[in-house]
């Protein structure tokens, strides 16, 4: 489960912060439709998004894999990635990206040394989320996930719905389900 999670996170992170650093740093004509079509995969009900992406998988020859499972939880978890991002890039100066292209410093450099170092805070507050998200995910793990994985949503969520287990028992699983989530706070900080 923290594997998946983590992947989860750094594909988000990759195909969202562009996007993210597009929206919240330029103005453009029609950028409020862009927002809501970003977000168009939330909207919907879950689970008829996660029926239809499940015809792609089965075509693809990858449903019931990790892929269709990381690839399910991205489909929900990039939007969310997208608009905690956007607040964080209004607030950015693109003069000292600017600036570091003058001296000549290069894209990926200028990207590692320079943007990521002024936005850190909001990629972790970004990141945390879509982390905790991924971490609780019922349904996609229930459609997608091989037959013989279980995560911690996978084993708590019937648990809690049918009395399954003691309330000592809950109370363990509870604080074992948040641990990844603190430590991954406490990393990113």
């Amino acid at each position: 489960s923290i594997i998946i999670s983590s992947v989860v996170v750094v594909i988000s992170l990759i195909l969202g912060i562009f996007p993210a650093k597009y929206i919240g740093t330029r103005d453009f004509r029609g950028k409020t439709w862009v927002q809501v079509l970003t977000m168009m995969p939330v909207m919907a009900p879950g689970i008829i998004v996660l029926f239809g992406i499940g015809r792609i998988f089965a075509e693809l020859g990858i449903y019931r894999t990790y892929m269709s499972l990381i690839l399910s939880e991205v489909v929900f978890l990039i939007p969310y990635m997208i608009m905690v991002l956007v607040p964080v890039f209004k607030n950015y100066d693109r003069g000292i990206e600017d600036q570091a292209a003058t001296l000549g410093v290069g894209r990926l450099s200028t990207l590692m040394n320079v943007t990521f170092p002024s936005i850190r805070s909001g990629v972790a507050v970004a990141c945390m989320y879509v982390f905790i998200s991924s971490w609780a995910t019922y349904l996609a793990v229930g459609m997608y996930a091989p037959i013989d994985f279980e995560t911690m949503g996978l084993i708590m969520y019937p648990a809690i719905k049918f009395g399954q287990v003691s309330d000592s028992m809950l109370a363990a699983l509870t604080i074992i389900f948040f641990i990844p989530s603190v430590l991954f706070l406490l990393i990113s900080t």
